[in-house]
């Protein structure tokens, strides 16, 4: 037995059966054993292929085919038109549509989606991020040298300052002190051989506190500081 199948769009179909290629060009009918063309009508009926019995009504049955090819080119440009908005909304890149889908395009009359550039929005934020992290560092910085001045206060040494209310002065001075509040007798000796021309020029009151300190660690006087 066979059967006829009719192409009545404007486009070319080609298909493959047990690994033959077979080509129904447009507005063309093709005779073809049933199992044949039960395959192809199965995978080419949504473009617009039909089966043509005796008798049938063939302005009716292309009305339906053309139809159904003009319903499944429309699907392919909604389906890269949805997809390409989401991508965009989620900040990624352009996904270019085939060629055949831009031509069902341009028949139709319905627009495509236009390339897009991915928007600078989230470079943007992780910009802002990175600047908002940089300042809750810096406020933790001080706000853990704060909590250092306090313990450092509390423990006694020197004068009690409060960071709060501290002078100029004052914060200089409470400075210094974090640099060797917490040496002992295996790096103070080092880092005063190493930084003398510097504690030299601090405020009596730092070198009169690194004076007792290595008196108290050493138990001996530092000399020419």
């Amino acid at each position: 037995m066979s059967t006829v199948v009719f192409n009545p769009t404007h486009e070319e179909f080609k298909t493959q059966y047990v690994g033959e290629a077979i080509t129904i060009p447009a507005g063309k009918k093709l005779k073809m054993d049933d199992p044949r063309a039960r395959h192809i009508l199965n995978e080419l009926g949504q473009r617009g292929l039909c089966r043509l019995d005796y008798g049938d009504d063939e302005k009716s049955i292309a009305a339906e085919g053309i139809e159904r090819n003009r319903e499944f080119r429309m699907k392919q440009i909604i389906t890269y038109n949805q997809m390409n908005e989401a991508r965009r909304q989620q900040n990624q890149s352009y996904m270019e549509p085939p060629k055949h889908v831009k031509e069902y395009a341009k028949e139709l009359g319905t627009g495509l989606i236009t390339p897009y550039a991915i928007k600078d929005q989230g470079n943007a934020e992780i910009a802002e991020m990175k600047e908002e992290n940089r300042e809750l560092r810096k406020q933790l910085g001080t706000m853990q040298e704060f909590m250092q001045r306090l313990i450092d206060a509390q423990e006694g040494g020197g004068k009690k300052i409060d960071p709060s209310t501290e002078t100029p002065e004052e914060a200089v001075i409470a400075a210094n002190q974090l640099k060797y509040k917490r040496l002992g007798k295996t790096n103070l000796k080092g880092w005063i051989e190493n930084n003398r021309e510097e504690i030299g020029a601090w405020p009596e009151e730092n070198r009169s506190e690194i004076r007792k300190k290595y008196l108290s660690v050493y138990g001996q006087e530092l000399k020419g500081l």
